[in-house]
């Protein structure tokens, strides 16, 4: 089993350092190009979503006590487990309403697609809320 753990403050700029780190677990790993970009924006989507909108409330001094939290584990080569960890207030993805991707873009809300688009592309999604931190675990089967 092979870990990346990754730790940083919850700023949109942050971004850029942690999708090279990311990428060259990938590449260290042996992922095929496609799982690397898979694996690459589930990561942004959830990262950005929740900087952008977990963390909107906090001023800088706040945001620079937090922490964001992102462990990538490449399992026996049978699956990646990727778990996201925030600080910020309770909010369970999961239970967010799925956008409907059937409208047109023209008529269709504003909203929901990173979290579509992560639901859709992992095999599975957990959320879990302890120590007062939000969890997301999403599981990708590699076979």
């Amino acid at each position: 089993m092979s870990q990346l753990q990754l730790r940083t403050t919850p700023y949109v700029a942050n971004w850029e350092e942690l999708r090279q780190l990311i990428e060259q677990f990938c590449i260290a790993e042996m992922l095929d190009s496609k799982l690397r970009f898979t694996v690459l924006l589930c990561c942004e989507e959830w990262f950005v979503n929740i900087v952008n909108h977990g963390y909107k409330a906090y001023t800088d001094a706040e945001l620079q006590r937090e922490e964001i939290r992102l462990v990538i584990e490449h399992i026996d080569g049978q699956q990646l487990q990727i778990v996201c960890s925030d600080g910020a207030p309770l909010f369970n993805p999961l239970l967010h309403k799925q956008p409907s991707v059937i409208e047109d873009v023209a008529s269709r809300k504003v909203g929901g697609l990173g979290i579509y688009f992560i639901r859709s592309k992992m095999d599975q999604c957990l959320y879990e809320y302890k120590d007062q931190r939000n969890e997301l675990t999403m599981i990708r089967r590699l076979n």
